[in-house]
């Protein structure tokens, strides 16, 4: 596999491994002026790195599955036969192999997610101050074309940076992950001009969303609003940024006053308030979203709201992206014990010893 990636950032992540992760910057965490939308005030809990999405990953198998490009990074085959880079998928595979990292101490595994995250850096479009990942083709049922953004994607590649940042120390992936917040903050629709992009929009009824597929018909879909917000909160937590805390109140009082319409009692739960389509994959993500809004907030209406959709329809087997609070850490790799890295925060005595 070719590589980019300097040999001193991996040093720099090792030492950060060993000592603990780069703390979050003291900032204010309250905005002064309030928001063009509802908004409520959350008492919000710092969660554990293990309480995050995508931590409940075997270790991830290098190099990755094919499609990869001649650097190694995944590629995927859209409808039209073409390759392209996929922005959510992406920062979803760096974070498995941050998490890979962490269980096995394995330069490779924390290199192949400094290797995506270089590609997200080139692949992004920078416009009205903001990093925005693209997709590069068509998609006619939502009426989006190329290059078209989403908030989900937005939100998955924000926590990315963020957990690079905490886990090396090293200031580019913050400066990345500020610029990627920002596209948040570049409100849609009525806002907007006709090619200027965004992915959060206020509904007619003052509530603020973000969109999975940007048009103008919204769709509302739920397991996106929710993976952008968890990619806003943990920028927030990260940074203590006002504004996120912001935009959080916000995307926080929308799923407060709505996500219960996307029940059905007894069945499966509703994708999208436009489509109504179900799908019982994405109701099992629905699940340990809310349960996850639950613990962030310590509000019990969002993990009652689970576990009803729970009790309406779950099934078993692998769900994605659910926290390893959820089902357990894997077992530790059979790495040599000097490379294994422990539980977030990482414990610098059972490094030395090991060592």
């Amino acid at each position: 596999m070719k590589s980019s990636v300097r040999l001193p950032t991996l040093l720099v992540a090792l030492v950060m491994g060993i000592a603990g992760l780069t703390p979050a910057p003291v900032r204010a965490t309250e905005a002064a002026e309030p928001p063009p939308y509802v908004a409520r005030h959350f008492e919000l809990a710092d969660l554990a790195y293990d309480d995050l999405p995508w931590t409940s990953e075997w270790p991830q198998a290098l190099p990755g599955q094919p499609p990869l490009d001649d650097s190694g990074v995944p590629l995927f085959r859209w409808r039209d036969g073409k390759l392209y880079y996929r922005p959510g998928g992406l920062a979803i595979s760096g974070m498995k192999h941050i998490d890979s990292y962490r269980d096995t101490g394995d330069p490779a595994q924390l290199e192949q997610a400094l290797l995506e995250a270089s590609k997200l850096r080139s692949i992004k479009v920078l416009r009205d101050d903001a990093w925005w990942l693209p997709f590069w083709f068509d998609y006619p049922p939502e009426g989006l074309k190329a290059p078209w953004f989403n908030a989900m994607a937005q939100g998955l590649v924000l926590s990315f940076f963020v957990r690079l940042h905490r886990m090396t120390g090293d200031e580019t992936h913050l400066q990345a992950a500020e610029m990627v917040f920002r596209s948040f903050q570049r409100l849609g629709r009525k806002w907007a001009g006709r090619d200027r992009p965004w992915v959060a929009f206020v509904d007619d009824t003052g509530y603020l969303w973000l969109e999975h597929y940007p048009n103008a018909r919204p769709d509302h879909v739920l397991n996106a609003h929710m993976h952008a917000l968890i990619g806003l909160y943990e920028y927030w937590q990260h940074t203590r940024s006002a504004e996120a805390r912001q935009l959080l109140g916000g995307s926080l009082a929308t799923m407060r006053d709505r996500a219960g319409r996307y029940r059905r009692e007894g069945r499966v739960s509703i994708y999208g308030l436009r489509s109504r389509t179900n799908i019982l994959k994405y109701h099992r993500v629905h699940v340990w979203q809310l349960r996850l809004l639950g613990r962030m907030t310590g509000d019990d209406y969002f993990t009652q709201l689970g576990d009803d959709f729970a009790s309406d329809a779950y099934g078993r087997g692998y769900v994605p992206g659910r926290p390893s609070a959820q089902r357990g850490r894997p077992p530790i790799s059979g790495a040599p014990a000097k490379w294994r890295i422990a539980p977030y925060p990482p414990l610098l005595e059972s490094m030395a010893r090991a060592a």
